[in-house]
């Protein structure tokens, strides 16, 4: 599944190209798909070499500004969306449900489980040991020098919580106090910026304390 960064009217507002009727039986040239509406024969003033289906078009980001589209580019959560399907196995579907469409409560409901504290708490987590394996690598949990400890408090009402400490030196690595309700890949992308530039401060702190306990 292709990932859509850019919602569909913003596309739209600055969408130029020429569309017609499909012919009877026709196929996109991009999916293969046979054509039932208006399809599109140019894209951003370039003729295509074939017709494509509305849903392959507005796949592309091609209609939009290179100013506008910048606004969109969430490399972490690119990043995080990677990691989710590496680490924890996550098909294509549950990691658009969950970074690239705004959250319907405080979680997705199509992926709800038993538990939605746990729910929230497992992507907390993950979210934290994301940030965290971003900033000291993935050998964290092989290094000798550190204690790394993950702790998360969800709630479904308020705001739910969490904490990444270093157990050795009792720091307080990071910490982040969202209410999770409608998260959207805009709020995922600042909250993990937020996370990341948390732990880049303690990364150099530790360094010290390290040092001073050597």
């Amino acid at each position: 599944m292709e990932t859509k960064l850019i919602p569909d009217n913003v596309k739209r507002q600055y969408c130029t190209c020429v569309k017609r009727m499909p012919i009877d039986g026709e196929k996109c040239g991009k999916c293969g798909g046979v054509m039932v509406e208006e399809c599109y024969i140019t894209c951003n003033g370039f003729v295509l070499g074939y017709s494509i289906c509305r849903s392959c078009h507005d796949r592309l980001d091609d209609c939009v500004p290179p100013e506008v589209k910048q606004k969109y580019i969430f490399r972490l959560l690119v990043g995080f969306a990677r990691w989710l399907k590496r680490e924890r196995d996550y098909d294509s579907e549950t990691v658009e449900e969950l970074l690239y469409k705004p959250w319907d409560g405080a979680y997705p409901e199509a992926l709800l489980g038993d538990d939605i504290i746990v729910d929230i708490e497992n992507f907390l987590h993950d979210m934290a040991m994301f940030a965290v394996e971003k900033v000291f690598g993935k050998k964290i949990d092989s290094d000798r020098r550190f204690l790394v400890l993950i702790i998360p408090f969800g709630s479904y009402e308020d705001c739910s919580y969490v904490y990444v400490l270093e157990m050795k030196t009792k720091t307080v690595m990071a910490s982040l106090e969202e209410k999770t309700w409608h998260f959207s890949p805009e709020t995922i992308e600042e909250d993990l910026k937020d996370l990341v530039s948390q732990l880049k401060k303690s990364k150099d702190l530790l360094a010290v304390r390290l040092m001073a306990d050597a």
